[in-house]
């Protein structure tokens, strides 16, 4: 995560947090796994920051970063010794409900950024593209 992330995410329970640009320079050893919820990068940069049998896990980003992953990664793991996946999710109505359940309880709690209105639409995708958001953007429906 950026380095302005990190304050938002530690009181979530993250116990280890680094930079990008720390990952870069590999300055923070081996992980055994790495998990991309962006996909700034290429997927495959991360392969010397894997422990030999670790593995690379995107669960966001852009279509071409999954669809590299989905391709590549398989012969990407052969050549390292890691293993690079994608991870898709089409829930079922038992987890959405359970999901709402642990929203309603107060266990699961979003990290929500900013809500705007429909009318802001523009405003807000821009503030994303620009990597400007923290957790999730909320827009709200006209009465």
């Amino acid at each position: 995560a950026r380095a302005e992330k990190h304050a938002a995410l530690a009181p979530l329970g993250a116990t280890q947090l680094a930079t990008p640009e720390a990952l870069a320079a590999g300055r923070l050893g081996a992980f055994d796994v790495v998990l991309d919820a962006a996909a700034y990068g290429s997927p495959f940069a991360y392969r010397r920051d894997l422990v030999p049998g670790g593995i690379y896990v995107l669960a966001g980003g852009s279509f071409a970063s999954i669809v590299n992953v989905g391709l590549f990664g398989g012969l990407a793991g052969l050549l390292s010794g890691r293993r690079f996946r994608s991870y898709l999710s089409t829930p079922t109505r038992d987890v959405l409900e359970h999901l709402a359940s642990l929203l309603e309880a107060g266990t699961l709690r979003p990290l929500i950024d900013r809500v705007v209105p429909l009318s802001d639409v523009a405003a807000a995708v821009a503030a994303v593209e620009r990597r400007e958001i923290t957790g999730k953007l909320v827009l709200t429906l006209p009465a």
